[in-house]
């Protein structure tokens, strides 16, 4: 841990070495906390960050987050808690992947080196993208052909000359051309080259005004109390009986866990409605259950008649305490005025600061690039599950849940992206779930929010102990909760696509391979369809990168990747393997077809060129060994053997060439050293043939050898 004492000093640090967590304090001299995180951000460094402050209204958390921070913990903290939440987002890992560049209709991937213009594929050589790039990182600025030295050539490399520069524009802009886009690098003349204002207008633009989705959302959220308005009713009248029992002196330990039940459900619901009070009471009324409940019991008397008394005495003071209290919830209730009841419930707002509308336009085109996560809901008191289909359902997909007993077969059907657990909940609590979900190989990648009415340090603490990555309280605060979750799974989006996209190819790894084709398999061996496995290596790659180095190299494995990547089928896989190895699984063809269709791409890819840094044109081979589902092996790991032994074949007849599992070599060891080999059914054809000569010759017809000690010399043969 480095320690810096001002803004300025922490971004000398940051800009210096690579952290993995930024603990942030809002209040800093010379740069201040939310200035230092939009910094950060603008400079495209996704470390993580959390802000630690004094300042704990639901504006400045807003402004916080939107500035790009991970959480946020307001002072004075409890040390277990703080330490919970740096592991809770170190558990996710620090992010090192660029965000997407995006101008109108153009986006460049940094991660994969993918540019697509309308959803097609561009090509560009090393220069070109690294041009492209830099223009995205600066759509606003004019640069210069010196300047454009300066950024993409390093000292060590002989500069550039002005006819060079013209032709990677050229050629970017051919490219672009071809998708309609001709005109999207303009040269101003005498200044230097700029990308067209014409295409920097095409921008998402913001969503109805913040004033009529406020509106529109109110009058649900009114809609919503006023459906449900008799649950909570029917809540405080199970109260009302709970106090009778108590003045009766008969109320037993079930009715009392059920009333503490009730008054925790109404103080998050009330509170989401706009009834502060009546979530107030609902609070009151709670504490007290549970501190009469922790109270260790006084009687001593041995009569049994005398210990029921004493026993009718305390619930009867218990019902002096909490009686007053449920007389006002009811009329807390029932003189609500509707018109109030989305006060808690609000649109995500324009930050009221100078930098608003950049803020909120950010805000919503990372909600709208989220917009196919799917969420799902765990809370069981309908009014809550409500208001979150009111707040959630227009940006995501919803599936809200009553009841955990149901829980493991409704997040199988619904395959959520984050998670929004309850805390109390029957049967089995969220922390309880949790803690399972973290312990279950399929979901333990899950995010998981915690949204309860409990706000105290040791429930947090608690959450994040059990694996929670988030924490959100009751009442419902619209504004935060939607931060919360975009931030969530942007983070968690770039985690999973990390761990399942090699970096330097922008195709499948290993082991996101792995998974696809054993899914393949499952769906072959289910419908009774062939697949073939296809193990491919480039030819003498290592000499390639001997020569001409790896920076050469790698440029041919991005290249070859993204080859194989546009050859085959949405729903085929194609996968680094390792170094120069890769895979392919192909869905519904033999093992035939499979031979034929790669030596057409193989063909196709000796026509494809890369060029060395020096010029030098270079045309690669590869070789792939085939292997077929059932016939060659009937799970991966055989097929794969089976298909690399193929492949094994392939490369020590020399490479360049596609064989199959089947193939095997006419024989081992040549029965004579032959310069011609003749093979016919008949015995006279092949007599015919052999005259006296200086050549040396045999032919076979299939059961006998025929040897001759010359081949005659003809004048039409």
């Amino acid at each position: 841990m480095d320690i810096a004492t001002d803004g300025e000093a922490g971004w000398e640090l940051v800009e210096a070495l690579p952290y993995d967590l930024v603990l942030l304090d809002v209040m800093l001299p010379k740069l201040d906390g939310i200035s230092f995180c939009r910094r950060l951000r603008k400079a495209n460094n996704q470390i993580l960050v959390m802000l630690l402050t004094a300042r704990d209204t639901t504006t400045d958390k807003l402004m916080g987050l939107d500035s790009g921070a991970d959480d946020y913990v307001a002072k004075p903290f409890n040390v277990q808690e703080l330490v919970a939440r740096i592991r809770a987002l170190l558990r996710r890992g620090n992010m090192l992947v660029s965000p997407g560049l995006t101008c109108g209709k153009l986006r460049l991937d940094p991660n994969t080196r993918e540019v697509v213009y309308d959803d097609r594929s561009l090509q560009f050589s090393r220069k070109e993208y690294l041009l492209l790039e830099l223009f995205l990182r600066n759509q606003h600025r004019v640069f210069s052909r010196s300047a454009i030295v300066d950024q993409l050539w390093s000292l060590g490399e002989d500069p550039p000359n002005e006819d060079t520069i013209k032709s990677h524009i050229k050629n970017i802009r051919r490219e672009l051309k071809s998708v309609g886009a001709g005109d999207f690098i303009e040269t101003l003349y005498g200044q230097g080259y700029r990308i067209n204002p014409t295409y920097l207008t095409e921008t998402t633009s913001l969503e109805e005004p913040t004033a009529t989705r406020q509106h529109r959302l109110d009058s649900a959220v009114i809609a919503i109390w006023e459906r449900t308005k008799g649950a909570s009713l029917a809540r405080v009248e199970f109260l009302e009986q709970v106090v009778q029992l108590l003045q009766l002196g008969t109320l037993e330990r079930l009715h009392s866990e059920k009333a503490i039940e009730h008054a925790h459900k109404l103080q998050g619901s009330l509170g989401t409605f706009g009834l502060e009070e009546g979530s107030r009471l609902a609070h009151q009324i709670e504490g007290v259950f549970q501190r009469e409940r922790k109270q260790p019991s006084a009687l001593s008397a041995d009569d049994q008649q005398i210990a029921d008394q004493q026993i009718a005495d305390q619930q009867r003071q218990l019902a002096q305490q909490i009686h007053p209290l449920v007389r006002a919830l009811r009329r807390t209730i029932e003189e609500q005025n509707t018109e109030a009841a989305s006060v808690k419930v609000t649109v995500p707002s324009l930050s009221p600061s100078v930098e608003a509308e950049p803020l909120a336009r950010s805000m919503l085109e990372e909600r709208s690039s989220l917009t196919d996560a799917k969420i799902l809901a765990v809370d069981d008191d309908p009014q809550i599950l409500a208001v979150l289909q009111t707040v959630l359902e227009s940006h995501w997909h919803l599936t809200c849940l009553d009841h955990p007993s149901a829980f493991w077969e409704t997040m199988r059907l619904a395959q959520p992206d984050l998670l929004i657990l309850d805390i109390h909940m029957p049967e089995m609590n969220g922390l309880e779930l949790c803690r399972a979900i973290r312990r279950d190989v399929e979901w333990n990648w899950l995010p998981i929010l915690i949204l309860t009415v409990q706000a105290d340090s040791n429930t947090r603490l608690q959450a994040f102990a059990a694996g929670a990555d988030d924490f959100v309280t009751k009442p419902i605060d619209s504004n935060e909760l939607i931060t919360r979750i975009i931030n969530r799974l942007k983070r968690n989006r770039l985690l999973r696509h990390s761990s399942e996209i090699d970096e330097l190819t922008g195709i499948a790894n290993r082991q996101q391979a792995t998974q696809a084709l054993t899914q393949l398999l499952q769906v072959a061996s289910r419908f009774e369809h062939p697949v073939c496995l296809a193990v491919l290596d480039l030819d003498h790659f290592r000499q390639i990168n001997d020569r001409y180095g790896h920076s050469v190299g790698d440029r041919i494995l991005r290249q070859f990747g993204q080859f194989l990547k546009q050859k085959f089928r949405a729903d085929d896989v194609v996968a680094r393997w390792g170094g120069e190895e890769f895979v392919v699984g192909i869905h519904g063809i033999i093992q035939a077809d499979g031979v034929e269709r790669l030596a057409t791409i193989l063909e196709e890819w000796q026509s494809v060129s890369s060029i060395t840094a020096d010029g030098v044109p270079l045309s690669i081979s590869f070789s792939a060994g085939i292997a077929q589902y059932p016939i060659d092996g009937t799970t991966l790991q055989m097929l794969y053997r089976t298909a690399d032994a193929a492949l094994y074949h392939a490369k020590s007849s020399g490479g360049d060439r596609i064989l199959s599992a089947a193939w095997q070599p006419l024989s081992t060891t040549p029965v004579l050293a032959l310069d011609i080999l003749i093979v016919h059914p008949e015995d006279e054809f092949i007599h015919s043939l052999f005259m006296p000569s200086a050549l040396e010759a045999t032919a076979f017809n299939g059961s006998k050898k025929h040897d001759s000690n010359s081949l005659a010399q003809r004048q039409n043969p």
